[in-house]
């Protein structure tokens, strides 16, 4: 499933974890170190809920963060956290519904 959505124009990596970091599955750069990122994505994802939750602001649904050079998306699904690295040119449109697009197909797996 993960590498479909590396065919997407503008994503150039993603992975799905369990919560507490555990990597699953992963369409990664070289560049970027599989054993250090699933930490640092359950790390964001949590502080992120935690702080939505404090805000009284429901359920966490997504988080993007901009950055100099690309998007990153991260989105609960099921018992984990799919990631989306996408480079500085994706539709950030496109990249909401190609993850829409993937969470129903991973749930129906789950």
């Amino acid at each position: 499933m993960l590498q479909s959505l590396s065919t997407v124009d503008g994503i150039v990596g993603s992975l799905f974890l369990l919560r507490d970091g555990q990597l699953v599955a992963s369409v990664l750069p070289t560049t970027i170190n599989k054993s250090e990122i699933g930490g640092i994505v359950a790390s964001i994802v949590n502080k992120t809920e935690q702080s939505v939750k404090n805000m009284k602001q429901g359920k966490l649904n997504q988080v993007v963060i901009a950055s100099e050079h690309g998007q990153l998306l991260f989105t609960e699904l099921g018992k984990g956290v799919l990631f989306i690295i996408g480079d500085e040119n994706i539709n950030v449109g496109k990249m909401g519904l190609v993850l829409k697009q993937v969470k129903e197909k991973m749930k129906q797996l789950m």
